[in-house]
């Protein structure tokens, strides 16, 4: 049916002629037309005829088939834009056509460029609607078109389910084809409710903001939610859900909670700390930035009393040993196991050192003060055992003083060879059993093992921790192989550790498991020295040993904390970044760099202008961070609030620049969070570019629907204006009063409607106007009308309340209709008079009052009942009053008084 590309019009039109004559104006304007005068055949056309863009359809067809029926089969096919074109003006005939399509209502015999505009601005319409359903249907947030329902004091009760979106299933779990026609109440009708009701009514009713967190617990859910209202009751909803980003925070949270409990409760004292160096890099000296409970125990002191201060402010006396050995760690990033001696506390640590981040170094301190005292008293009681032993190797307690050498000699000189070689010997043998004694006292009750073996390994003393802990009894390990407590792959760890020993004279302590009695295998800290003998060999090898087993439990828990929290900051979609107190980079996680495009924290970026570029560094190459701009950054001023003791930040948005130029939108909050010692802040983001945009599409949209629908006021504005310009021409040049009276009755009620209008245009409300000022308005055009009654005085007493367009236009045609009444009729043969208008309102109860002071009616006419032929102006007045639902009330007494009453709902 189309040709050459134009548009096609199916127009529904019985009478031939007028067919004929709309035809050929919409020809003329470059549209195809095809033309029928049933409603039946209109359905067919449709239904064969896929070109068919727009119809144009009349109410009545004659006998069949009504325009309005065959409009709602078509319309329930095709998605088409449908404008009825019919003479019919009545209220409750376009109200129909209302309910079938909202594309427009066309009186027949308009002027042409009135049809044609109506076409051009369905033809917009359905554009933009089309649009707007593509939107609403393909956007990745649900969305979700919603009815307030109010009891009966105008409280919000239910809420309806009007239209919903396959992305609103996939947010909710509510199937579209379950919610849409039905209410909350009807999907969870238990208290669960009452909440997403009231928030929804408080929102609308501007007590709370449009943009709202909400746990919804039927579906056990968090949503983001964002409410539009549109018209009446009506609003719309964009649901998010963000179930899985509270989850991570939660998460977050907790991994944190058990990690600081953790660390807090750890039985071994542990600290970080920073590396304090000089200009040349060289470590001077360390500052203390995290400690558990234990250490500061340790040290008597408080963690606060020691986070932030630097060793040599703590303590003056700190060995150059320790700050060398912390350095060294935090530079090659290789752990360590160094055992020193701190002369300010008087105590021997044994700690294990390892590189946490860069420029600092952390540690396991425990303190071996006992131990080591115990090994160097073991170590000078066996030296006094083998002087003992050379001694008695040397013959003196048994050979007769005349076979002694020279050495021999010497030594009984020595302890006085007068007292006899029997009372020496007793009291040497003596000596030697008491340290002996008291070295397996002070041994057997130590808390760490001790062993003893000749250089072939065989065990020639055992302390009671070290054979219990291996679950045997000291004397059954005497004369027992150093591999009882080894496995066969450990013992070669176990000989080149001897070897090492025999050649060095001593190994540090070392790491290495051990086999019980059981067969279960355990890890023990070792350390060992060779003891020579009187010839200075080698003779005997000493070693002592601490179960580790707990601490490698304690250091696998934490181990095990950071692995799971380094895989939910690699797993979860939100972009997660740690600010140092100098709004530094410290940790971010992969989102976090897909995100803003960044590299990683590897150079410790800044907050603004590197890591993260608001809009207002986009002009600056490389980056700012410290203009008046960004300090007024939302993100920057958002961590700093933070960083300087702020609790947690409400969630915001804002616009960042990535490092390929491309502008994101990030939704964004900021929590505090304590990492080594210091507070940080925790900065959540989540891309939101999409959202925006649907947002901005929408805004759009109704800002465009909002311009079309003033330019149809304007249009009919306008119109309205030429109808009572012509009307005061054509009464200006009548030769009969009763003509001319009439037209100007006629202006006058076409200028009620350009004065609503006009209200409507300015207010830019178009639900609404101000009745006040609409009246007074209508009062004074109507007064120019008539010029001859200057001398008539008007009062008024009008309250200021806003009314819908309709009510207006009721108001306006009694006003102009008693008003002009008045003017013609109240004052005849009288040059002054007056007349009092009053508008009221008391709840919902509206009272209209215009009275004068005139001659009243003349004598047997009843208002309520005029003769044929007069009170034409009454019987509208009446009409409009129906219209209104109200009543109406003429008197006469001193003059006529006229009351309409009628209950107004805006």
């Amino acid at each position: 049916m189309r040709q050459n590309g134009s548009r096609a019009i199916l127009l529904v039109e019985d009478e031939p002629l007028i067919a004929m004559a709309e035809k050929m104006i919409l020809e003329r304007a470059g549209y195809t037309v095809v033309t029928t005068g049933t409603g039946e055949k209109a359905v067919e056309i449709v239904a064969a005829d896929t070109t068919v863009e727009l119809i144009l359809m009349d109410i009545d067809l004659g006998p069949g088939m009504r325009g309005t029926e065959a409009a709602a089969l078509i319309l329930a096919e095709r998605d088409l834009p449908l404008v009825f074109l019919s003479s019919h003006t009545e209220p409750e005939i376009v109200e129909q056509t209302e309910g079938i399509t909202s594309y427009g209502y066309i009186v027949k015999n308009s002027d042409e460029t009135v049809l044609l505009a109506s076409i051009r601005m369905a033809f917009r319409l359905h554009e933009t609607r089309r649009t707007v359903g593509d939107t609403f249907t393909h956007s990745l947030n649900g969305l979700c078109v919603h009815r307030l329902i109010r009891d009966e004091h105008g409280e919000p009760k239910d809420c309806e389910y009007l239209q919903v979106n396959g992305a609103f299933e996939k947010h909710t779990g509510l199937a579209v084809r379950e919610v849409t026609g039905r209410t909350i109440r009807d999907l969870f009708p238990g208290p669960s409710a009452n909440d997403v009701i009231r928030l929804y009514g408080e929102i609308l009713a501007g007590r709370a903001a449009s943009r709202q967190e909400f746990f919804f617990a039927p579906t056990g859910s968090w949503f983001e939610l964002s409410v539009f209202p549109t018209r009446d009751d009506e609003f719309t909803v964009v649901v998010h859900n963000i179930t899985e980003r509270w989850k991570s925070k939660e998460s977050l949270r907790e991994s944190e909670r058990r990690i600081q409990d953790l660390f807090d409760n750890m039985n071994d004292a542990f600290a970080v700390h920073e590396i304090i160096r000089d200009r040349d890099g060289k470590a001077v000296d360390y500052r203390f930035t995290e400690v558990n409970r234990e250490f500061a125990a340790r040290l008597g002191m408080a963690p606060d009393d020691i986070v932030g201060h630097t060793a040599l402010e703590l303590f003056p006396q700190t060995e150059r040993t320790w700050i060398d050995a912390f350095g060294r760690v935090a530079d090659s990033g290789k752990p360590e196991q160094i055992t020193r001696y701190s002369r300010e506390l008087g105590k021997h640590f044994e700690s294990r050192l390892y590189r946490p981040k860069q420029g600092c170094c952390a540690g396991i301190f425990i303190d071996v003060t006992e131990r080591v005292h115990a090994a160097q008293r073991m170590n000078r009681h066996q030296r006094e055992l083998d002087e003992i032993n050379r001694i008695g190797a040397m013959g003196i307690f048994t050979r007769p003083p005349e076979q002694l050498n020279r050495e021999a000699v010497r030594f009984c000189s020595a302890i006085g060879a007068q007292a006899g070689w029997g009372i020496v010997n007793a009291r040497l043998q003596s000596e030697a059993a008491e340290t002996d004694r008291r070295f397996r006292t002070i041994s057997d009750n130590a808390v760490y093992g001790n062993a003893i073996a000749d250089l072939h390994g065989n065990l020639i003393y055992v302390n009671r921790f070290f054979a219990e802990i291996h679950g045997y009894e000291p004397e059954e390990l005497v004369g027992c192989h150093v591999s009882v407590f080894h496995s066969a792959a450990q013992m070669e760890t176990v000989e080149r550790m001897l070897s090492s020993l025999l050649e060095v004279g001593r190994f540090a302590p070392v790491e290495i498991l051990h086999v019980r009695r059981d067969g279960t295998e355990f890890p023990m800290l070792m350390s060992g020295v060779v003891i020579p003998g009187d010839n200075g060999e080698p003779k005997y090898i000493a070693a002592s040993a601490v179960d580790i087993t707990e601490h490698r439990k304690a250091e696998a828990l934490v181990e095990d904390a950071f692995r799971r929290l380094e895989t939910i900051m690699a797993a979860v979609p939100v972009g997660i970044i740690v600010f140092d107190r100098n709004a530094r980079v410290i940790e971010d996680n992969a989102a976090a760099r897909r995100l803003f495009r960044s590299t990683g924290v590897g150079d410790g970026k800044a907050l603004c202008g590197e890591y993260l570029r608001c809009r207002h560094c986009v002009a600056i190459r490389g980056g700012c961070g410290d203009t008046p701009e960004c300090r007024d950054c939302t993100i920057n001023e958002a961590i700093r609030f933070v960083l300087d003791g702020g609790t947690e930040s409400a969630e915001q948005d804002q616009q960042v620049i990535q490092d390929t130029g491309e502008s994101v939108w990030i939704r964004f909050a900021v929590l505090p969070v304590a990492l080594h010692g210091e507070r940080c802040a925790l900065l959540v983001a989540q891309d939101i570019s999409t959202s925006k945009k649907a947002e901005a599409d929408i805004s759009r949209q109704l800002i465009e629907k909002e311009l079309l629908l003033k330019e149809v006021h304007h249009r009919v504005k306008n119109n309205v204006a030429a109808v009572e310009g012509l009307l005061r021409q054509q009464a200006d040049s009548a030769s009969s009063e009763e003509v001319r009276g009439a037209l100007y009755v006629a202006a006058g009620r076409v200028r009620g409607l350009s004065e609503l209008y006009q209200k409507l245009l300015v207010s830019g409300d178009h639900r609404e106007i101000p009745v006040k000022e609409y009246l007074s308005d209508l009062i004074g055009a109507i007064l120019r009308v008539f010029p001859e009654r200057t001398s008539v005085g008007v009062n008024t007493d009008i309250s200021d309340f806003p009314v819908d367009p309709k009510t207006a236009v009721a108001l306006g045609i009694i006003l102009n209709e008693l008003m002009t009444n008045a003017f013609k009729y109240a004052f005849v043969g009288r040059e002054t008079g007056r007349i009092s208008i009053g508008l009221t309102r008391e709840g919902g109860d509206v009272t209209f009052t215009v009275k004068d002071d005139g001659v009243g009616f003349p004598a047997g006419f009843d208002p309520d009942e005029p003769p044929a032929g007069a009170g034409f102006g009454l019987t509208l007045v009446t009409m409009l009053a129906e219209q209104l639902r109200g009543t109406c009330r003429t008197e006469c007494d001193g003059g006529t008084r006229t009351v309409v009453r009628f209950s107004a709902y805006v």
